[in-house]
């Protein structure tokens, strides 16, 4: 399919899966092929492809090949304006390998302790239906306990929250000193649309106050100013330990089942708020275990760079083809990690060189001491 016009000059650097994150509720992620909330009608059903940068909805006419005009509904402002967001490239962190020293930046970043209490939603302690899929997806009692998981309620008001969120699980996420900052909800069911509904981000619109939480108003869940982003959370961190070393997954059920010593950067591009937080943690390597897929494989890439960078060790490894940590098993998962190569490799099992198209980066020094289960 080819483009029918030009991209601008501002858009051609764009990173718009990374603006996309930062922006917009992700329901669903099928390689390039993302679902998220349409500004024009407001459903789960704007269909964005951020490689080939356009969009359009299934049950509105708005559509574009520009990701500047996807920008300027969003935030609701002119094309104008919305290009020079394009240039300046708010989104912050380039998806593929980076070339930019980040040694620099680390102390722009909020503070992990500093995170207050999330907006959460009505909960209960986990009930039936909640229990047997828990058992379905083999997560541990013990598991879900040390998360703090429960099933989503509902208040009784027609709100976007009871909507959207009951009927789920929730598992609180929680910072370094054990504050529920942020929340991801997994549907029990699979032929629902979104797998995992995160809490909603603060308000980033243009024009907005720095401390606007409309967006949580909007879910009818409590305003919480300067709330957690997606992007400042890890899943598990709460259970890392320094001196240890830590496995990074990409989703929630990955750390629900394999439990103390991974963590999840809820999606395979690490932000570099989270890489400060492992780099934080103390721990002796962090093991990158990511999906066996191409989104996984192009994640890994560019999680082993930042985290090189902030002079974290680390190695990586691919799960074999089309799995994930949590389909695995904590033991499986475990051996697939001391597969994992020395500093700076990274190994793809089961997947095709066309299939990833990665350079992979030489190592930089032998790991001294071999990886111990957490």
């Amino acid at each position: 399919m080819r483009r029918p016009k030009a991209l601008y000059p501002e858009e051609l650097r764009f990173r718009f899966d990374r603006w996309i994150e930062a922006h917009c509720l992700v329901y669903e992620q099928s390689g390039p092929e993302w679902l998220i909330d349409c500004p024009r009608c407001g459903r789960e059903k704007l269909a964005v492809n951020v490689d080939m940068k356009a969009f359009h909805c299934f049950v509105c006419p708005f559509a574009g090949w520009h990701p500047v005009q996807l920008v300027a509904a969003v935030l609701a402002v002119n094309e104008a304006e919305a290009r020079q967001i394009a240039a300046q490239d708010a989104s912050g962190v380039a998806t593929g390998p980076i070339v930019v020293e980040l040694r620099d930046d680390p102390a722009v970043v909020r503070p992990d302790e500093s995170l207050p209490p999330g907006a959460f939603p009505w909960t209960a302690p986990l009930d039936d239906a909640a229990a047997h899929y828990l058992r379905m997806r083999g997560i541990p009692p013990e598991h879900a306990i040390g998360l703090g998981a429960c099933s989503v309620i509902s208040n009784g008001d027609d709100t976007k929250a009871n909507r959207a969120l009951q009927g789920r699980v929730l598992f609180p996420i929680w910072n370094s000193v054990s504050r529920p900052v942020f929340w991801a909800a997994r549907a029990t069911h699979n032929e629902t649309t979104a797998k995992v509904i995160n809490m909603p981000k603060p308000c980033r619109k243009m024009r907005h106050p720095p401390d606007c939480t409309c967006y949580h108003e909007e879910w009818g869940l409590r305003p919480v100013k300067g709330a957690a982003g997606a992007d400042e959370v890890l899943m598990g961190l709460h259970w890392l330990r320094p001196g240890e070393p830590a496995v990074l997954v990409e989703g929630v059920t990955d750390v629900a089942v394999c439990g103390p010593g991974f963590a999840a950067a809820l999606g395979a591009h690490l932000s570099l708020a989270q890489a400060v937080l492992l780099a934080r943690s103390g721990v002796s390597e962090v093991v990158l275990l990511f999906d066996g897929d191409a989104g996984g494989a192009k994640g890994l890439i560019q999680a082993e760079s930042m985290l090189r960078q902030l002079s974290v060790p680390v190695r990586g490894v691919l799960c074999p083809n089309e799995t994930d940590p949590g389909s695995l098993g904590r033991e499986k998962a475990l051996e697939v990690v001391m597969s994992a190569p020395p500093v700076g490799g990274v190994r793809t099992l089961g997947l095709t060189a066309s299939s990833i198209r990665p350079k992979l980066r030489k190592a930089l020094k032998p790991i001294v001491a071999p990886l111990k289960g957490p």
